[in-house]
């Protein structure tokens, strides 16, 4: 891992795609930026950029690469939590609150760079920019919403997990195709993958599901699938 820090004013391509200067232009983010302290990191794949505790003292943001943040059970399974893409939010709930520590464990799976805003800087911003406070307020909210939901669906059954997430991500033909692939998605159900292979198959067998293609099923009675929820 290397360090470069900024003492003056850099452009970052593309960085109007975050949630923190989401309807800006180029010239209101250079503004924005002039008048404060930052500095990038950057984190080569398969790099830890954080572990679980570690204290979260800026505001964070990925500007270049893909991370994973997992957490680890007490019986060492690992729950993959999500896949932070370009442009998203770090812990962004962490910076601020009695407990500002990471809440996951957090590593590179592509050659990463971060934007890191000092905590006193982003107070700073969020004082002085109204269309930034209203910008990451949205972006709180809809992170509880997120794990409100994440609450709800850990206490589902795999059968009930699996039906509410195709019932939510069928096409206009009622396809459901799995995006990633069926290990990553038990991950995030937190069950294994065999477990949930066989749900599929049970559902396939009872007539509920048909495979159409390699990673894509077709919903044949939905209705029944209803009824298991």
């Amino acid at each position: 891992m290397w360090y470069t820090f900024y003492v003056c004013v850099m452009m970052f391509e593309n960085l109007d795609k975050s949630t923190l200067f989401l309807n800006f232009s180029k010239e209101e983010i250079n503004d924005v930026l002039k008048n404060i302290g930052y500095y990038t990191k950057s984190f080569i794949k398969e790099e830890f950029i954080a572990f679980r505790g570690d204290s979260i003292n800026c505001f964070m943001i990925l500007l270049e690469g893909e991370l994973i943040a997992e957490m680890q059970k007490l019986n060492g399974k690992v729950i993959k939590i999500e896949n932070l893409l370009p442009f998203s939010d770090i812990a962004p709930a962490f910076v601020f609150g009695k407990d500002n520590t990471f809440p996951v464990d957090l590593y590179a799976i592509k050659n990463s760079k971060i934007l890191y805003i000092p905590k006193d800087d982003f107070l700073v911003i969020l004082q002085k920019n109204k269309k930034i406070l209203n910008n990451i307020l949205n972006s709180f909210s809809n992170r509880t919403q997120f794990i409100s939901k994440k609450l709800w669906f850990s206490n589902k059954t795999i059968e009930e997990k699996l039906i509410t997430h195709i019932l939510e991500n069928l096409d206009n033909n009622s396809v459901w195709r799995v995006k990633k692939s069926i290990t990553d998605l038990a991950n995030i159900f937190g069950v294994s993958r065999p477990s949930l292979s066989r749900v599929i198959g049970e559902f396939i067998d009872e007539g509920l599901l048909e495979r159409v293609d390699k990673d894509a099923f077709k919903v044949i009675d939905k209705e029944s699938l209803l009824e298991k929820v």
